[in-house]
């Protein structure tokens, strides 16, 4: 007598987390290349408030809005934000959802990493954008933190 007996599939009952252990905990690359990518859009506006309260500045001669030395944080602020706030997290991004798809891999390599790595960059910048609120003030390089500027 043969008879087939159907075993309970031992992972029905699991499925993929939800609410924000999702995001915490992933490890899909489609997953981390969207908060990159939002995270990106973020400092993009960040960066640009901070772009229009230059110009704003620089509209008129004299003070207008702000104090000489919180412009110059304030400049130097923008531009680190917008390279390595804004481009280089949404490359990252699109390099996460695209770069699997295009070699036909499941994943990335190296997806708690992957993932670890994007978790790092909020508290870095606002770490980052903190300086701004204390004593001494962040950096303050003005536009000499510029590369042709800054090289002698």
């Amino acid at each position: 007598m043969s008879a087939v007996l159907d075993q309970p599939v031992h992972g029905a009952h699991h499925g993929p987390a939800k609410g924000f252990k999702r995001w915490l905990l992933t490890t899909n690359h489609k997953d981390i290349g969207t908060m990159y990518l939002i995270f990106s859009l973020a400092m993009f506006f960040t960066g640009g408030t901070m772009a229009l309260i230059i110009r704003a500045e620089l509209f008129q001669p004299g003070l207008q809005l702000v104090q000489p030395e919180f412009f110059n944080q304030m400049t130097t602020m923008h531009g680190l934000i917008m390279v390595f706030g804004a481009v280089m997290p949404a490359f990252v991004g699109l390099a996460n959802w695209l770069v699997p798809l295009m070699i036909g891999a499941p994943d990335m390599a190296l997806p708690r990493m992957n993932n670890w790595s994007f978790w790092i960059l909020p508290f870095a910048f606002a770490l980052m954008l903190s300086t701004l609120f204390m004593e001494g003030g962040g950096p303050n390089f003005g536009w000499t933190f510029y590369a042709p500027l800054s090289t002698t």
